[in-house]
């Protein structure tokens, strides 16, 4: 069984839970009122399950959910939305008091006794689209995919009709959590990273045709606009900027020999600096393969390059610190290590300008090339003989090391 938090965070957690209660019991004496505003809103409000806080009330709640959750997150199996529902729970109990016996330490020993129950295991599906029908049992890292069939008892909008079975798929998975809550934060999570790797795998360019979500996307992404001329005359535009096509087995087979498929599968599977490191940036890429706008696609493939080849704690002059480990990643003779490392400089100044001046200056030749520079980063990082058993990220900072103290790539602009 995994370890659970340690005692001193619990009870720091407890502290922050009786400070809470003070200050909100100090607000109702001092007279705040503990209903919804009617007028306009001019200081903070907390409204959760009934409870309505104001000002000073508020802002206490506020300050000190955001502090326990820091210490819960040091357990891996509570998130901030179950401190929040853990705290709402039982301050609510503390504020109503009808029985006379929910003190504040009565209460906040229910919290502690709560932090400490062990977590166990949830199992839970949730709704995949994307995917060509005939995926039923596709396994990727840990979610597996499995057809599940839906009577909505009544209707959905033009999409699910009352009492018509629709069939759909579903990733199963499988998490340690404290409660309902953090299972379904953590399952919800969890999906949404293997969604995010799998569209960097199967991505099929710029623009991909392909977007793998919990969420259920418009497969024709179809966009309406509208304009008046100054003659008071509309003119209404009907288009679509893509068409999204489902993922079929043919796709799995080619782009898992193609892109190391089994081998990403497992770093998912398996908790070190490294697969931490590589998935994020997968994640990020595939984040960024989806995106609609250039200058935050962009952005996403830059930040995917920095997580993956830099690592982390880098300071100083990061735009040559990258370039130069790209070059010795990709490439071989010291004429392709020049090209690389200038292209790299060149890219890392457009993502400098998108940051801080604002600009939306990407073209597509700049968005196709940063892509592909962070999708081969990523595929001989985590498949490279060389670099594929390294588990630390001290072990991958010595490979770096070691390549740079062979020879160096020209550093002229």
């Amino acid at each position: 069984m995994p370890a659970k938090s340690p005692k001193n965070n619990r009870s720091r957690i407890k502290q922050l839970f009786e400070t809470l209660c003070r200050d909100v019991l100090a607000s109702i004496e001092a007279g705040e009122p503990m209903s919804p505003p009617s007028g306009p809103l001019t200081d903070s409000l907390a409204m959760r399950n009934g409870l309505c806080l104001h000002a000073a009330a508020a802002r206490s709640f506020f300050a000190n959910v955001d502090k326990a959750a820091e210490y819960a997150n040091r357990d891996p199996f509570w998130s901030k939305q179950s401190i929040d529902n853990l705290f709402v729970k039982h301050l609510a109990a503390v504020v109503d008091d009808k029985q006379g016996d929910c003190d504040v330490r009565t209460e906040s020993s229910k919290v502690l006794k709560a932090l400490e129950a062990p977590p166990k295991t949830f199992n839970r599906k949730l709704s995949v689209f994307g995917f060509d029908a005939g995926m039923e049992g596709f396994e990727f890292g840990l979610m597996r995919l499995e057809r599940e069939t839906y009577t909505p008892p009544v209707d959905f909008g033009p999409l699910l009709r009352a009492g018509e079975p629709v069939e759909f798929l579903c990733a199963h998975i499988s998490v340690l959590a404290i409660d309902e809550d953090s299972a379904a934060f953590r399952s919800e999570k969890l999906l949404q990273r293997h969604l995010a790797v799998l569209n960097a795998l199967f991505s099929t360019g710029v623009r991909s045709l392909t977007w793998l979500n919990h969420k259920r996307v418009d497969p024709y992404d179809i966009s309406l606009t509208g304009q008046m001329s100054e003659s008071g005359e509309w003119a209404v535009g009907l288009g679509s900027s893509r068409v999204w096509l489902p993922v079929n087995r043919s796709d799995v087979n080619r782009f898992y020999e193609l892109r190391a498929g089994s081998r990403i599968s497992g770093l998912l599977r398996t908790e070190h600096e490294i697969s931490d490191r590589i998935i994020t940036a997968f994640e990020l890429a595939g984040n960024a393969c989806v995106e609609r706008t250039d200058q935050t696609a962009f952005l996403l493939f830059a930040v995917a390059l920095e997580s993956a080849v830099l690592g982390p704690g880098k300071e100083g002059e990061l735009a040559h610190q990258l370039a130069v480990r790209i070059a010795h990643l990709l490439c071989f003779g010291a004429a392709e290590k020049r090209e690389t490392y200038r292209t790299m400089k060149r890219l890392y100044k457009v993502r400098s300008e998108i940051v801080h001046q604002g600009s939306q200056e990407v073209t597509q030749a700049d968005l196709e090339q940063i892509r592909l520079l962070c999708l081969k980063c990523l595929l001989t990082l985590c498949a490279s003989p060389e670099t594929r058993a390294f588990t630390r990220n001290e072990e991958l900072e010595d490979w770096f090391l070691g390549k740079l103290l062979e020879s160096r790539p020209g550093t002229q602009d």
